[in-house]
């Protein structure tokens, strides 16, 4: 326990010197002993990586000192593609990735929709983690922060928010679809922004789905409405 609180003591100090010196860059550490408080610094210092200023609004909204939650962990079928998420992430995102296989059975997934309005095959092949927000182990009242993924062969209906979204993919390849846009094959490592009420869409094809993913908004605890046709 003193091990693993020392290494989440160190990831959220390296968090912070990469947001005051974005240029002075360091490697996330070994993916050994991950938890819910290394994941979020870790994606603290992926997304300060970017270097782009529509991260600027989020990244202000980040806890500087947040609350924990004692939750019980929940899981759901498509973690079992975490393994080939893996497989495939790239160099910059390998550390995370693996941090997350290791810790997945330890946090909650969930799913916020039902097999009646989206199918039994993309039920079964979609899931999503929050680390930091108003449901997830990090309290945080205006910024939701967690990853979505998704399996191989399958579309995340058209569906919109109020909140203010980004997606960084962590691996794997897959369509994406923004407003009334064509479908276009983005890859990892892609900063994708769905503005508030913005209809947005993915599709996977041989590759599973792994994004990261932040939500912006006064009242997290929205939902998504889909969007037919």
């Amino acid at each position: 326990m003193h091990r693993r609180a020392a290494i989440s003591k160190l990831c959220s100090a390296l968090a912070g010197a990469v947001l005051a010196a974005p240029h002075a860059l360091a490697s996330p550490a070994s993916p050994a002993s991950a938890d819910a408080g290394e994941l979020v610094a870790r994606a603290r210092v992926l997304l300060a990586a970017r270097h782009e200023a529509l991260l600027n609004a989020f990244m202000m909204a980040w806890p500087e000192h947040p609350e924990r939650r004692n939750l019980s962990p929940a899981s759901v079928p498509v973690q079992r593609y975490l393994s080939a998420a893996l497989e495939l992430a790239p160099k910059w995102s390998r550390a995370f990735v693996a941090a997350l296989r290791t810790e997945s059975n330890e946090l909650v997934w969930r799913r916020s929709y039902t097999p009646a309005q989206v199918g039994e095959i993309f039920f079964e092949n979609y899931g999503y983690t929050e680390f930091l927000g108003t449901t997830g182990p990090i309290a945080c009242e205006h910024l939701a922060c967690g990853v979505l993924l998704l399996g191989p062969g399958v579309t995340y209906p058209l569906h919109s928010h109020e909140a203010d979204e980004l997606y960084l993919p962590l691996s794997g390849s897959a369509l994406w679809r923004h407003g009334s846009d064509q479908w276009v094959l983005r890859h990892p490592g892609t900063l994708l922004h769905h503005p508030s009420g913005t209809p947005h869409a993915m599709q996977t094809g041989e590759e599973p789905l792994l994004a990261l993913y932040l939500w912006r908004s006064d009242n997290l605890n929205q939902t998504s409405h889909l969007i037919e046709g």
